[in-house]
């Protein structure tokens, strides 16, 4: 009961001072929209750019070769790395429990692929059946490459979205049709659905690709015994660094180099990545909210100045509210309530508010880079406990002050 009459009394009080009111009650609104889509884009951020190195393979370790920096055992410095399957063979043999994939790659470069009129200039690569699912790539039509193509060094491709459109239109199926690649001849086995753009950190998009069997490219487009680059797929991004520390151990005694030589090997750990991106996220998220919770708590102030205001203008009152039987608790409990009732109608309509304008950008198309604010639980609760804070410490300190008033010091202001 005592607290309902207080919530009545506040409330009278706070609308005998409308404009006063509403203006602070707009800067407690405001920052609450600025909590919400500042950590929101920080969320989004991270979303965004955590999804981006999915679509490379977000357990997977590239390596490849590069140069020796120091010389070792009668091996001179800058003398040039040469990976071969023996590599791969010797990376499998170790037997490393969190090894889960280990496969070569090769690019015969950019090799012209021509259907009927159509020809265009495409980047060619030479995979194993693993790459499906370690580059993440997901068959919209057909097949991928499988065992038997591999063995047997059939010449089949499986192309990406943006090539199948070029060679043959959108409307038109690709699969069991045949194109020519550098003038040899090969049935089109699948496509892949679009990833759309994408961090390409070492060559062209995916969907710009052709795949076909590493051993077809292997015999037909580069006929040596080296590698581009070796791809290993870890069973968890927990072990990745580890992984890597592994694979530099193995491969250094077979070609001469320091196991802490980053120049012979160049490794593009993507688990790692990650995992950065994961902290960079979080600490852009805490950089943001805090930006926001600046806003928010400037807003505070003005609450806090407000109700500091009415402490001195209702002096009287409250020397009377205490003559007659009110205690401590009773005026410090109405001022807080005051500060609340400012607080959390207008924290809670800047939530959203903020929530709106989120949702509301999600539906334009943006720019690369610039993604729409993600409004998430965490977000949420990020954003109510800075507002009860808010509440909190622009309430305290006048409730206070009204509490520690003396009757007859209040009953003599004037």
């Amino acid at each position: 009961m005592l607290f309902k009459e207080t919530l009545n009394l506040a409330w009278h009080d706070l609308r005998a001072k409308k404009g006063r009111t509403m203006l602070t009650m707009f800067g407690i609104q405001w920052g609450l929209t600025s909590v919400v889509m500042l950590v929101g884009w920080g969320v989004g951020f991270q979303k965004y750019f955590m999804y981006e190195f999915g679509k490379l393979g977000e357990k997977l370790i590239m390596v490849y070769p590069g140069r020796v920096e120091t010389g070792l055992g009668g091996y001179r410095a800058g003398r040039r790395i040469r990976l071969t399957e023996k590599d791969i063979l010797a990376l499998k043999t170790t037997n490393y429990p969190y090894f889960e994939y280990i496969t070569p790659e090769i690019s015969p470069g950019f090799l012209t692929v021509k259907y009927k009129s159509e020809s265009r200039s495409v980047h060619t690569q030479g995979v194993f059946p693993q790459t499906l699912e370690m580059r993440n790539f997901s068959v919209g039509q057909g097949r991928f490459i499988n065992e038997e193509d591999l063995r047997q060094g059939r010449r089949v491709c499986f192309m990406g979205a943006n090539i199948k459109n070029r060679l043959f239109g959108e409307n038109k199926p690709a699969v069991g049709e045949y194109v020519k690649v550098n003038g040899i001849r090969f049935a089109v086995i699948g496509v892949s659905r679009s990833k759309g753009e994408q961090l390409s950190v070492w060559d062209t998009l995916d969907d710009d690709k052709l795949l076909i069997p590493f051993s077809t490219a292997q015999m037909l487009f580069v006929g040596t015994p080296y590698v581009d680059r070796v791809m290993v797929q870890v069973t968890s991004r927990v072990y990745a660094d580890q992984c890597e520390e592994t694979i530099r151990k193995t491969l250094a005694p077979l070609h001469g180099f320091l196991p802490d030589d980053t120049e012979a090997l160049r490794v593009f750990n993507i688990s790692e990545g990650m995992t950065e991106m994961e902290r960079f996220g979080k600490g852009l998220q805490i950089f943001l909210g805090l930006v926001g919770a600046i806003t928010l708590f400037i807003g505070g102030v003005g609450v806090m100045n407000i109700m500091l205001v009415a402490v001195r203008e209702r002096t009287r009152e409250i020397g009377i509210r205490k003559a007659v039987g009110a205690k401590r608790r009773h005026i410090f409990l109405q001022f807080l309530v005051e500060a609340l009732v400012i607080t959390f109608p207008a924290g809670g309509t800047g939530i959203l508010l903020g929530m709106g304008l989120s949702w509301l950008l999600s539906q334009f198309p943006l720019p690369r880079f610039f993604m729409a604010p993600e409004v998430s639980p965490m977000v949420l609760l990020v954003a109510f406990s800075v507002m009860t804070g808010v509440g909190l410490f622009s309430g305290t300190l006048p409730a206070i002050r009204a509490a520690r008033l003396h009757p007859i010091d209040a009953l003599r202001y004037e």
